[in-house]
């Protein structure tokens, strides 16, 4: 079993399709501007969730682990803003068939019964979905064999050999690329990018690369420098690759971040076309 933030059915940032979305709980990069910062980190059990919840959803168990009773939660966001680790208790220990069972109820009306509806992938996202691969080497067939397109969602800092072990479960994968400079990357993630842009050569030499996603955020990446690199260096692979420019806004940002304003107007499109002019034919402000 492994820790499930969520199984849902469609959401507005889905990826490609926007199907069904798996969430995995855990994240190796600690981004400034994440809008889910409750999925980087493991609940702690220290409690402080418990207290407030408006549904008594919650309760802390031998002060070991917060126990989460989905039947009474109201959905309201309160663990999650209270949260003082970057985490929540909304997690399920799950095996790979209770997902597939998870997502029955989850895929768009009209899907086949008893199958994942082949029109509309499954998205299995994060927080940063590869630091579970075993997990994903068992969940991934399960999901191809019912039928379903499978897009992974990365922050595409793994180790080659679990891309290369996955690949063939997969009908894309979409790579958050946060900045192409190393230093500027360092900053925003707080991390290194070296491993991110190998993966990337990696996926657009096997045909896999779905989309780039670059958060454009204002006073770090909202520069033509900045975004003209990561175009230039995506065009030099491939200039058919996908890159979305993803506007950053401060709704669910915490810390810092959340008093940043977002991009201002005309700026995304300005940008989008200097992605164009650096080589991208297939580039889309968002």
């Amino acid at each position: 079993m492994d820790t499930v933030a969520r199984v849902a059915g469609v959401e507005a940032d889905g990826g490609p399709g926007k199907g069904a979305v798996v969430r995995l709980q855990g994240c190796n990069f600690h981004c400034l501007y994440c809008h889910r910062a409750e999925l980087i980190r493991s609940c702690t059990a220290c409690g402080t969730c418990v207290t407030g919840c408006p549904a008594g959803a919650l309760e802390r168990v031998d002060g070991l682990r917060v126990v989460w009773d989905p039947s009474r939660c109201q959905g309201c966001g309160h663990c999650r803003r209270v949260c003082p680790n970057s985490s929540q208790p909304k997690t399920l220990a799950m095996t790979p068939p209770a997902v597939l069972r998870a997502l029955a109820g989850a895929v768009p009306a009209g899907a086949v019964p008893r199958r994942l509806a082949p029109a509309s992938p499954v998205v299995v996202s994060g927080g940063e979905p590869t630091l579970q691969p075993e997990f994903l080497r068992a969940l991934l067939p399960l999901l191809r064999g019912r039928g379903a397109r499978v897009i992974l969602e990365t922050n595409g800092s793994c180790a080659r050999e679990v891309l290369t072990d996955l690949l063939p479960w997969l009908d894309g994968v979409v790579v958050g690329l946060k900045a192409l400079d190393a230093a500027l990357h360092r900053r925003l993630t707080g991390s290194g990018n070296a491993r991110v842009l190998d993966n990337l050569r990696y996926l657009a030499n096997s045909g896999r690369l779905a989309e780039v996603r670059t958060v454009v955020v204002p006073g770090f990446t909202d520069s033509p420098g900045a975004i003209g690199a990561v175009a230039g260096f995506l065009a030099a692979l491939d200039p058919g690759i996908a890159l979305r420019l993803i506007a950053f806004h401060p709704a669910g940002v915490r810390g810092v971040a959340a008093g940043w304003p977002p991009p201002a107007d005309g700026v995304m499109e300005r940008l989008a076309g200097v992605a164009r002019e650096a080589g991208l034919r297939r580039v889309a402000p968002a």
